[in-house]
């Protein structure tokens, strides 16, 4: 168990940053009598596949969710070829407003 100052050094995160995903539901804080909080190994890990996951573009909300739901890796498969098919479809259409452009300029 590590106090909120380890873990904030551990995954390189400033504590304000670690309180924000507690108070949003990435983190499920264990308190001590005295009021201390205490992280686990899978807090860390939770906290570097959210961070990941908001790397490949998804919101905080869903990222948080998919963390949390039980689902098998085919499941978690489909959510990241979902978001694949998303990005390629927003490229896409920034592509042809690129042309549009450049045919204008």
């Amino acid at each position: 168990m590590y106090k909120i100052s380890e873990f904030a050094k551990m995954s390189g995160l400033p504590q304000s940053k670690v309180r924000f995903y507690e108070k949003n539901g990435l983190l499920k804080v264990r308190k001590d009598i005295n009021g201390y909080r205490y992280f686990t190994r899978w807090d860390a890990f939770r906290v570097n596949a959210f961070r990941v996951l908001l790397q490949y573009g998804f919101t905080v909300e869903k990222a948080i969710s998919m963390l949390d739901e039980r689902q098998s890796g085919e499941l978690f498969v489909n959510s990241l070829e979902d978001k694949k098919e998303e990005l390629q479809k927003q490229i896409d259409l920034m592509h042809s407003r690129m042309k549009k452009l450049e045919a204008v300029i």
